[in-house]
């Protein structure tokens, strides 16, 4: 192989990952309206909401048909999901966060505190993620000839960094609601492909009422 293969494949790798992260800025600026709009929303109900939250489930007990132990079940499993995924954006936030560092020490980069804190700013924030830091600099690294911590820090990024949130996110519910990681796991993997970026938040719900539902049948309902 000789050198200019290697410099055109690196250009034509290089082109194609600036390609890729500007139309991911693209696709964040376009976005961002709709982001802070939902947010502006979403506190807004929070506020209105939860003076009120205790009326509210004396309301859904009254109408419920089922006996008040079934639907306090319902309830509160559904009360941890909510709690222990606030939760988890922040964990999971600083778990991408640190093992990300991990890998731009081995790559050899500086300033890992401050980048932490961005890795971490931007696992938090939707539709941005890690990689918003963490591929930039490994094209750089890349063009400017360093192809093993360039490939380092891909390899990081995409095999562990990428996978903490399903993993991490399965095993933190599990904790707070009773319910087997794998399950949750499956949940928030099938939630993603149908519903996407919302499916984190309706994949869980899901699968918890279809559990649920089947362990009260079991134990109440079947004999």
């Amino acid at each position: 192989i000789s050198l200019s293969s290697v410099e055109r494949f690196l250009a034509e790798f290089g082109g194609n990952i600036s390609k890729y992260i500007l139309s991911r800025a693209v696709s964040i600026g376009t976005t961002s309206v709709q982001v802070v709009i939902k947010l502006v929303v979403f506190i807004l109900l929070t506020y209105f909401t939860v003076p009120v939250l205790r009326d509210f489930k004396q309301y859904l007990l009254r109408m419920s048909p089922l006996e008040n132990s079934v639907d306090e079940m319902y309830i509160d499993r559904l009360v941890a999901l909510i709690t222990s995924l606030i939760k988890s954006v922040f964990i999971i936030a600083l778990a991408q966060g640190l093992v990300g560092a991990l890998f731009l020490k081995i790559a050899g980069i500086d300033y890992l505190l401050t980048l932490t804190i961005m890795m971490f700013i931007s696992s938090i924030i939707p539709m941005v993620g890690t990689g918003f830091v963490t591929m930039p600099i490994a094209l750089f690294l890349l063009a400017q000839g360093d192809v093993v911590g360039g490939a380092t820090i891909i390899f990081g990024q995409i095999v562990f960094v990428s996978n903490i949130d399903n993993i991490l996110r399965a095993a933190l519910l599990s904790q707070d609601t009773s319910i087997h990681p794998a399950a949750l796991l499956l949940g928030i993997i099938g939630g993603l492909q149908v519903f996407g970026a919302l499916g984190l938040l309706y994949g869980p719900i899901i699968i918890i009422l279809f559990i649920t539902s089947l362990q009260i049948y079991a134990e109440r309902f079947k004999n």
